[in-house]
């Protein structure tokens, strides 16, 4: 089946976005706001109406989201991210996405801990971790 250009671009476009946001410092770290979220919105109503039509869509699926995780809502982007790697298990930029969707909850995790005063041992071990990974 051929695939719109203009999908995948902005696809690719919007998992960099995650990617770069999960590399970067603490205080670039988040959803996003504005102009950049309505447009984000308006994106995933238009894509989850042509997932409707054809649920096998893998690509439409991780862009959905890649979109929810610029919106910061990690739950709906990992579900969307798992159902597109049910389709097609060897779609690597579902498995990216993932990855750095999760990267970004769990640094927003430590942050809360942090700013709560009851950061544990474990979240301090895994923050290192993260950001072992980021860099």
């Amino acid at each position: 089946m051929m695939r719109c250009a203009w999908r995948l671009a902005l696809s690719g476009a919007l998992i960099g976005l995650a990617l770069v946001s999960a590399s970067a410092s603490q205080e670039t770290v988040g959803p996003a706001t504005g102009t950049d979220q309505a447009f984000i919105q308006s994106q995933i109503r238009r894509w989850t109406e042509e997932v409707r039509k054809n649920p096998q869509d893998f690509e439409t699926l991780a862009a959905i989201g890649a979109a929810f995780g610029k919106l910061g809502q990690h739950a709906a982007a990992i579900e969307y991210f798992r159902r597109a790697i049910a389709v097609n298990p060897k779609y690597a930029e579902a498995y990216v996405g993932m990855a750095s969707v999760k990267i970004r909850a769990l640094a927003r995790l430590g942050e809360v801990l942090r700013l709560s005063g009851s950061a544990s041992v474990r979240v301090s071990r895994r923050e290192r971790r993260l950001r072992a990974f980021a860099n």
